[in-house]
């Protein structure tokens, strides 16, 4: 669970890079479809992002971290 709340952060901090870059195209767009189109790119980047982020391999300490709480029990 970990591991997803950091691949959900990961995205958010992306998408807030990439927001003035997207206002900036949107702007080549209609006025009553900007947010559409907008949140239509989010949700596409999203995706895509987390299904990226989520095949990336653990590191070497998220790996002991997340087997340090199974050890535990």
């Amino acid at each position: 669970m970990d591991r997803k709340n950091d691949v959900n952060r990961e995205i958010e901090e992306i998408l807030k890079i990439i927001e003035p870059k997207k206002r900036f195209h949107l702007l080549q767009t209609n006025i009553n479809e900007r947010e559409d189109l907008s949140q239509e790119i989010d949700l596409l980047i999203y995706q895509k992002l987390q299904t990226y982020l989520e095949k990336q391999p653990q590191t070497f300490y998220q790996y002991l971290k997340s087997n340090e709480n199974k050890t535990k029990e």
